[in-house]
C-alpha cells in the first residue's frame, strides 16, 4: 500500500508539472494565469485561460488518480484486468436498474448535504468553520472556472475534464485498485468498502459534503463488489457528474430542488433500495 501512495504522489506531481507547462504554452506564460488563480478570479478568465485551467485539471486528475494506480496495478496484480473487474461485459438491464436506483437516491443525498453542513458547523469552532468555508469556496471557484463555456467545443472539453475523466480515473483508483487491495486483507468486505469510500470523500476536499460523498462512494463500491465489474461504477459516476454539470449549466431547466421534504426523500430512497436488491439478485443468480 505504501508503494501505491508513493506512485500517486510521484505521478500526480509529474503530471501537474506537465499540465502547468501546457497551460503556459496556451496562455503565453504561466505567471499571469497563476496570479488570476491565486486571486480567485475564476469567473473572469479569458478563453485561453479557461483552456489552460482545463489542461491543468486534465493532467492533475490523470496523474493523481490514473497513472500512479495504473503502474501499481501493472507491478502488483498478475492479471490486473480481471482483478479490477474490467474483463466483464456490461448488462444493459443491470446498468439501467443501478442508474434509476441512483437517481431515486438523489433526494436523500440532497438531504445529507444539508445535514452534513449543519453537523460540521456544530462540531467545530467558528474559526475552524471559517477555514472550512474558505476551502469550500476555493473549490467552488475552481469549478466555476472549469465549467464556464461560451462555445460548444468548450462544453465538450468540460464534459470530458469534469464528468468523464474523473469518473474513469477516480473509479480506477478508489473502486479499482484501492478497494481490490482492501478486500484482500482480513477486513470484512463492508469495512473495506467503507474505508475506500471515506478516502474517496476526503480526497474531494469538500468538508461540508463529506457525508454525502461517503454515501455515494460506498454505493459505487457496493455495486462494484456485488457485480465484480468496475464498468458499472464508472458508468454511474459519469452519469452523476454529467447530471450535476448539466444542472450547473442550465439551473432554470431543473427548477428549485432545495426545498425537498424528508418524507419524499425517504420514499424515493426506499424505492432505490428495492432496485438495488434487484440488482444484487441479478448477479447472485449469474
Amino acid at each position: 500500500m505504501l508503494l501505491l501512495v508513493v506512485l500517486i504522489v510521484f505521478f500526480g506531481s509529474l503530471f501537474q508539472l506537465l499540465g502547468l507547462g501546457l497551460a503556459g504554452i496556451l496562455t503565453g506564460g504561466i505567471e499571469p494565469l497563476l496570479e488570476s488563480l491565486s486571486s480567485g478570479a475564476f469567473a473572469d478568465l479569458s478563453f485561453d485561460e479557461r483552456k489552460a485551467l482545463r489542461a491543468i485539471q486534465f493532467f492533475s486528475t490523470t496523474g493523481l488518480f490514473f497513472a500512479g494506480p495504473a503502474v501499481y496495478a501493472y507491478l502488483t496484480l498478475p492479471d490486473w484486468s480481471r482483478s479490477l473487474g474490467l474483463d466483464r461485459r456490461l448488462s444493459l438491464k443491470a446498468m439501467l436498474i443501478a442508474l434509476v436506483a441512483m437517481l431515486l437516491l438523489s433526494p436523500a443525498i440532497e438531504q445529507l448535504v444539508n445535514f452534513s453542513q449543519f453537523a460540521t458547523q456544530a462540531m467545530f469552532s467558528d474559526s475552524v468553520n471559517i477555514q472550512l468555508r474558505e476551502m469550500m469556496e476555493a473549490s467552488e471557484r475552481t469549478v466555476t472556472g472549469l465549467i464556464r463555456a461560451t462555445h460548444w467545443t468548450e462544453r465538450l472539453e468540460t464534459l470530458i475534464v469534469v464528468a468523464c475523466l474523473p469518473a474513469l480515473a477516480e473509479e480506477w483508483l478508489f473502486r479499482g485498485v484501492l478497494q481490490t487491495e482492501l478486500l484482500k486483507t482480513r477486513l470484512q468486505p463492508l469495512f473495506a468498502l467503507a474505508i475506500s469510500a471515506l478516502v474517496f470523500a476526503v480526497f474531494h476536499l469538500q468538508p461540508f459534503h463529506l457525508l454525502p460523498l461517503f454515501v455515494f462512494g460506498f454505493l459505487l463500491g457496493w455495486i462494484r463488489w456485488i457485480s465484480g465489474n468496475l464498468w458499472y461504477s464508472i458508468g454511474l459516476h459519469f452519469a452523476n457528474n454529467a447530471l450535476v454539470l448539466f444542472a450547473m449549466w442550465y439551473p432554470e431547466r431543473l427548477g428549485d430542488t432545495a426545498e425537498l421534504y424528508l418524507g419524499y426523500a425517504l420514499a424515493m430512497a426506499a424505492g432505490s433500495l428495492v432496485l438495488l436488491c434487484w440488482f444484487k439478485r441479478l448477479f447472485a443468480s449469474a
